[in-house]
């Protein structure tokens, strides 16, 4: 039987396997074979919709003839398609950057089309405010901020937007206000990924778009890799509603953000399932956050929060710790019920350092031992299933054994099976870690990690290609290979790991 004999619903299976976000889609060869299969394959070949800069480069803006043709397709040639665009992916974009004199990217009758359409779902008052009338202007102009924003409008059924730093995006910023107000019946957004133009500075637009994106009624991922949350950012955050987005899971990876900003963030959200934070940038004012900022953002989700990771990079100093006691998150960890999954650092959980980190100018010395923090069995919620504890040092084999001992004593973390303690390699010697749990149900891990390796997990890249370049390798935007790669290998990428014995 050749594959013209097998029945649409068969095709369309096969099909929907040959879209990709990233790398060439095999699909747009299927539409070149014969009308029979051309007609099934042509939904699936809008589905994702990608214009960024090529991947090699690993930044710069989108196109703007690009943005115009995709434009023109779904509004004016095949307008049934724009229903089927599941996912849009765009460079960098901005409403400052008009066509040169003598290029439109669109033709006059186009723009004729796209005016009628806008003018036609806005109201009165929409239409005639400045964001309305400016929306227009900029796509006459050419602006690639009011193209991506029709784009966006236009696709009804879209549930994953990434998009690379805007510049003043006026004109997006107003419809993703739309989509979460007026609109909000039509939006069907469910992920959106943003990340910086520049990893030195950070998603320095951080904040600009949130009370907008928080508030997408169907929205429940947010994620942003080198997000810049700082003192600006922060002010925008504070804005926003207590415990009114339905977001669940937020991602912060090679970010920095502030303690008031994570409380604000955090605290918008109805029932937060999922929270990670990476520390990733380094160039910018203090305060940054705590592990105690950690604990009283998340307490308030203590019964819906099953996934924690947060990794503050224990080997770079912490400007202004001020109080030691916020190092740590302290015993209240404990009133996270609905914890199944915990990756954390010995000093948020222990108060205890592996030796001086870098950065404090060799003048401030942070503390390797707070007074009063709690061990280990006193913070650690009873119903984990997973625990990861990175850049550990000598100092937590006492408090290791002593957890381990609960675990097989049967009264406490019956449902912890999964256990990794992740030490600096060159701090200690791997012979003096004697760990043991003598449980069949329990997988008890030991790792190894070179400083080099410790950067890895928080998202720096291992190596340097001379023909690839890209700012992380959490990029779901020109990274999506070294991400898939990255997040198996997390916390398996050591000098050494053991798998230690378990009795059976």
């Amino acid at each position: 039987m050749s594959l013209q004999d097998l029945p649409p619903e068969i095709h369309s299976q096969i099909f929907s396997h040959l879209v990709t976000s990233f790398g060439p889609s095999s699909i747009h060869a299927v539409l070149k074979t014969c009308k029979q299969l051309y007609e099934v394959a042509l939904p699936f070949s809008v589905q994702i919709f990608r214009n960024t800069a090529p991947l090699h480069i690993g930044g710069g803006p989108c196109s703007k003839i690009r943005n115009a043709q995709f434009l023109h397709y779904i509004l004016i040639s095949k307008p049934e398609l724009a229903k089927y665009v599941k996912t849009l992916i765009f460079g960098s974009f901005s409403s400052e950057d008009n066509s040169p004199r003598g290029t439109p990217t669109s033709t006059a009758e186009a723009l004729g089309v796209y005016e009628k359409y806008i003018n036609a779902a806005l109201s009165p008052p929409e239409r005639k405010s400045w964001e309305g009338t400016q929306w227009l202007a900029d796509l006459r102009r050419g602006s690639s901020d009011a193209q991506v924003a029709l784009i966006l409008f236009a696709c009804e059924k879209v549930e994953s937007l990434c998009f690379e730093e805007p510049e003043d995006a006026r004109s997006f910023c107003f419809v993703l206000n739309l989509l979460s107000t007026s609109f909000a019946s039509r939006s069907n957004l469910r992920r959106v990924y943003s990340e910086a133009a520049d990893a030195s500075l950070g998603y320095r637009m951080f904040g600009q778009e949130p009370s907008s994106l928080m508030a997408l009624p169907r929205l429940r991922r947010y994620e942003s890799s080198l997000a810049c949350g700082d003192s600006l950012a922060e002010k925008q955050f504070a804005r926003l509603p207590r415990r009114r987005s339905a977001v669940e899971e937020i991602t912060l990876r090679r970010s920095f953000i502030t303690g008031s900003m994570i409380n604000h963030l955090l605290g918008a959200c109805k029932s937060l399932k999922s929270f990670e934070y990476t520390r990733g940038i380094y160039a910018t004012i203090p305060p940054q956050m705590l592990a105690r900022d950690v604990l009283e953002a998340v307490l308030p989700h203590a019964s819906t929060l099953q996934h924690l990771h947060v990794n503050l990079d224990d080997d770079w100093f912490k400007e202004e710790v001020g109080v030691p006691e916020r190092l740590y998150m302290g015993r209240e960890l404990r009133q996270m019920v609905a914890l199944k999954t915990l990756v954390v650092g010995m000093q948020s959980l222990t108060g205890l350092l592996d030796g001086q980190p870098q950065g404090g100018g060799g003048r401030i010395q942070v503390p390797l031992e707070v007074e009063g923090a709690p061990r280990l069995v006193d913070c650690l919620p009873d119903n984990l299933e997973q625990l990861q504890i990175h850049s550990c040092g000598g100092q937590i084999l006492d408090q290791a054994s002593e957890l381990l001992g609960v675990i097989e004593n049967g009264k406490r973390f019956t449902k912890l099976t999964n256990i990794h303690f992740l030490f600096n390699h060159e701090r200690i010697n791997s012979k003096d870690v004697r760990l043991r749990c003598d449980l069949p149900r329990v997988r008890l891990e030991v790792g190894f990690q070179s400083q080099t390796q410790r950067g890895y997990e928080l998202g720096a890249p291992l190596t340097v290609s001379k023909n690839r370049k890209h700012k992380t390798i959490c990029s779901q935007i020109f990274a999506e290979d070294f991400r898939s790669e990255w997040l198996e290998m997390r916390g398996r990428y050591t000098t050494r790991l053991h798998h230690l014995p378990t009795v059976t």
